[in-house]
Parts: structure tokens; sequence; C-alpha cells
């Protein structure tokens, strides 16, 4: 994407449009239609509250913003409690029509904002969804501008900025605001990123190309080989464990059952031939060992759709929806993973992993040649024979999870870095 400038009426200047868009740039690489009305959104608009939780001497502020995702939310207030640092929380308020300032964006900003924006060259429909981000982000800048100055808060005095996920336009503007104001930006990884592999966003490796922070806080050794592939400079890149174990004091490891029962996790419905593969595996398995196994289900499959894929004679039924993962980890010996985030999680908690791993674009871990895997159902059994090798568990965390203590590595680096 071409840089857009950094001048842009009714903004800051030194922003640079050209990194808080470019995650909408790769959507339309990747033929993402548009659906966003500009037209309407300049109309109409639904208004952003803030929340603040701040101290008087913290030098590290977090943004948490409005997704949705319970477990977002519950990662940012982990990591705010671990160094008390001070976090402005965003949610969605009434939504309102405003005829006045819906004129004032079409004659007064948008011909300055189109003019910036077609320097991009990269047609109208991208022109369009810019400009829908674009009038977004402006009126989500001046709400939060007049909510900072009525908090009587100065954003130039703290030494760190940590946005969830900068990707995002409104995110990616806020780590640009604060470069504005010499402040330095680290981004959190909330998933499994990868890098480039085909032009569906999915497996486009937008989350990895579009960092536009100083500081990229990752959760292993594999994720900072993948940005690399990206540009990302490695040097930027600070270990700091799988987010998700940081309010556990020290590392928690599972305990194996001796039960004679394995596990099955099924991943999302996108991955439903992959799902199948699973099941079939572990009726080799399962016949080939005596052994029963349970479906651990992704939410979004009924406790029966696979009823008639599983081995009756070894199936004991699924796995109860929700429970944390060490429970389920506790509950059975060893468990059969696919492209699943679950199969990092379950490696930081010491659990038998027998990975499939199909070779596809899909395969978030196909590039991963240590632990116990297989590509094709009946290689299952080679897999399980050598699971009790030790070295090849602690390979596989070392690449995978890298930090022990993931609590005190998040303290650690961030009072670092916002010291």
């Amino acid at each position: 994407m071409k840089y857009l400038g950094t001048e842009m009426k009714g903004f800051p200047p030194g922003i640079d449009w050209s990194l808080v868009l470019h995650r909408v740039a790769i959507e339309e690489e990747c033929g993402i239609q548009y659906t966003k009305e500009q037209f309407v959104s300049s109309f109409a608009h639904t208004h952003y509250i803030f929340d603040f939780d701040v101290r008087d001497n913290s030098k590290i502020l977090f943004f948490e913003s409005f997704n949705g995702r319970k477990n977002f939310v519950e990662y940012v207030k982990t990591l705010k409690e671990i160094v008390l640092s001070d976090v402005i929380i965003e949610s969605k308020g009434k939504r309102t029509i405003d005829i006045f300032r819906g004129l004032k964006y079409f004659f007064y900003y948008y011909p300055s904002w189109r003019r910036v924006v077609k320097k991009a060259e990269l047609g109208s429909i991208f022109e369009k969804r810019a400009l829908y981000y674009i009038v977004n982000i402006h009126r989500f800048y001046i709400e939060l501008d007049n909510a900072i100055k009525a908090h009587n808060i100065d954003l130039k005095k703290y030494n760190l900025f940590v946005t969830f996920y900068d990707s995002m336009p409104k995110d990616a503007f806020f780590v640009q605001l604060m470069h504005h104001f010499g402040v330095k930006t680290a981004t959190l990884q909330h998933g499994a990123f990868t890098a480039r592999r085909n032009n569906q966003l999915v497996n486009s490796g937008v989350e990895l190309r579009t960092i536009n922070s100083d500081c990229f806080l990752c959760w292993n050794k594999f994720t900072v080989d993948e940005a690399v592939k990206e540009g990302f400079d490695a040097q930027k890149c600070y270990i700091t464990g799988i987010i998700g174990f940081a309010k556990d004091k020290e590392r928690i490891i599972s305990n194996d059952p001796f039960n004679d029962t394995f596990g099955v996790v099924i991943g999302h419905p996108t991955f439903e031939t992959e799902n199948k593969i699973l099941i079939e595996s572990a009726n080799i398995l399962a016949k080939k060992t005596g052994k029963s196994f349970y479906l651990k289900l992704h939410p979004n499959y009924s406790e029966s759709y696979f009823d008639t894929l599983v081995d009756k004679k070894y199936y004991k039924g699924t796995i109860k929806k929700g429970i944390p993962m060490i429970e389920y980890a506790n509950s059975v010996e060893f468990s059969i993973v696919g492209a699943s985030t679950v199969f990092v999680e379950l490696v930081y908690l010491g659990h038998k992993v027998l990975r499939y791993s199909s070779g596809d674009i899909v395969d978030k871990w196909r590039d991963i040649k240590v632990g116990n895997y297989y590509s094709i159902p009946e290689k299952v059994i080679d897999a399980y024979e050598s699971l009790n090798n030790k070295e090849n568990g602690k390979e596989l965390f070392d690449y995978l999870c890298t930090v022990e203590n993931v609590r005190a590595s998040y303290k650690n680096i961030l009072n670092q870095l916002g010291a």
C-alpha cells in the first residue's frame, strides 16, 4: 500500500494513514466486498463511551476497545492488574442522527480526505471503504479527545501505550496518535498468528502485516519466525508467553489420570474436513489400543453432530463445554488435535498431544517438525508409539510456549518498556 501522507483535515499532524488503513487495503486485496455505507455513517453515528481507570503515578496506559469477546476483556484486565497500569475502556452508546454534522463531513472534510486517499491508487471501492473508516475514526477521535480533557488526562505523561490488537483501524489510529505524542507503543497477540499463505483474509497474515506499534508482545519463538517472514524486525518482538496464562501465578502442569481414555479436540466448523479426519484417527487408535475417547467439541457444534462417525464401542461422549482447559487436560491421558489454537494451550499445560498435520494452507502448524504428529489417519499409530518421548515435549514447549512463568514475564517486560 502506498504512503498516504501525514496531513488529514480534522486530525493531528503526523498520522500515517497508510498504517491506519493497512488492514482495509488487505481486505480489499482479499476480495472482501464493500458493505459499509459512507453516506449513512456521515449522518448516523453510534457514540463512543469512555471509562477511565487511572492513577497518579502510572506510566503505562492500556486501551480496551469494544470487541464483544469476554476473554479479550479478561486478558487486558489481568495485565492491568499485574503492572498497575492505567486503562481507557471504550464501549458503545446510543445511535443518533445529526444532519448538520453530516453535511459538514460532505462539504468540509470529504474533499480533503478523498484527495489523500486517492494517492493510494487502489481504486474507487477502496476509497469508499477508507472514507467510511475515516469518518468513524474522526468521531472516535473527537469523543476521545473530549473525554480525556474532561478527565484532565495528559497522554504525553505515559512512557508506554498498549493496545490489544493494533490491526483494527480505530486501534491503529490510537497507536499513531500516541506516536504523535512521543509515546512508545506495544500491541498484544491473542491467537495463532502466521505469515501470509494465500489471498483469503484468514490466511493472509493480516495480523503480522499490519503491526504498527513499536513493540510486539508475542507468545513464542514460532510467532517471531512468522513475523520475520513478513519483514517485521525481530528486535521489536518481545516473547512474553501465551497471554491466557498470565492470570496464573506460576505454570500449572496437568496430571495423567491413567484412565485409558484420550480426547479429540474438534475445531471450528470451518475445518469440518479436518474434524472428520480427527475422528477417523481416533477410531483407528482406539481399535488398536483398546482405549476409549471423548470429543471436546467446538461451541458451534451440537453434542450429537458426529454421532454417525464415532465408533460407539470406544466413544464415551463429549466433554462438558466451557470447562477450564486444565480440567479437560486432567480428564484424559492425551489428546488428538489439528490446527486449533488449543494445541498450544495443551502443550503449555504439559499435556501429551498427537497432532494431525494436513500440510494444507489452513494448517497453522504445518511448518513445525517437532513433537508427535502425523499426516494421514493410519499413521496416528506411529505418532502414538513415540508419545512418551520427553525430548519431543521439551522441544515443542520451547518453540510454541517458550515462557514458563507467563505472569512474571508480562510484568517484567511491560515494566521494562514503561520505565
